[in-house]
């Protein structure tokens, strides 16, 4: 309810105070938000997509078409991705997705009958599912590296309360939904998804080869 700025001095000097700046070509605001982010690499997503509409008037070879929108557009929409993901609003994901059905029209022609069906025809991902793909592959090289393993604590071994199918990783508390909705949580929890999801996998395949042998 109170307004207040501090003040930070660093040697003697006071640190300028912005509402926003860009830290390794990702736009962070005070707000911890992504729609300025959003709009910055939708934009810049947008400039690379005139180079597609020129390449696609001399080919029509759908693989290389594609191959200019994975790196040359893709790249840009999925930039530093692990950390913004979890924090997207509906409408900045789908500004985002709107990149990729342009390019999946411009790819499929006259034979374009909707973009789910074109992305099953062209084997794509959604660029949502691979933001989860890509944030869980992350999630799991960090529980295996010592700078950033710390992050995902596992529950302990002996814990008494564990259920069937319990949760193997920690997962921070959140007093906020902005906080709940930030990287580490959500990467924590994307975790404990998959490896719920594998043990039923697992489950169910020592259930098969038990119901096989009897």
């Amino acid at each position: 309810d109170k307004q207040f700025t501090t003040d930070i001095v660093l040697k003697k000097e006071k640190l300028q105070t912005v509402s926003q700046t860009k830290l390794l070509g990702t736009i962070i605001t005070d707000e911890l938000k992504w729609n300025e982010n959003t709009k910055y690499i939708v934009k810049k997503a947008n400039l690379k997509m005139r180079m597609l509409h020129k390449f696609s008037k001399f080919t029509k070879n759908k693989s290389h078409i594609m191959h200019i929108f994975k790196s040359q557009v893709r790249s840009v929409l999925e930039y530093c991705s692990t950390v913004w993901h979890s924090g997207l609003t509906k409408s900045d994901s789908k500004d985002i997705e709107r990149i990729q059905k342009a390019a999946v029209k411009i790819m499929m022609g006259k034979n374009y009958e909707g973009y789910s069906k074109s992305l099953k025809f062209l084997k794509l991902d959604s660029l949502h599912e691979r933001r989860e793909k890509n944030a869980l592959k992350f999630a799991k090289k960090s529980v295996k590296n010592e700078s950033f393993s710390s992050f995902f604590p596992k529950h302990p071994e002996g814990h008494t309360m564990r259920k069937r199918y319990s949760d193997r990783y920690l997962v921070s508390k959140a007093h906020t939904e902005r906080y709940r909705r930030s990287a580490v949580p959500y990467l924590q929890r994307l975790l404990n998804e998959d490896h719920l999801k594998q043990k039923k996998i697992l489950n169910t395949l020592l259930q098969v080869n038990n119901d096989v042998h009897l």
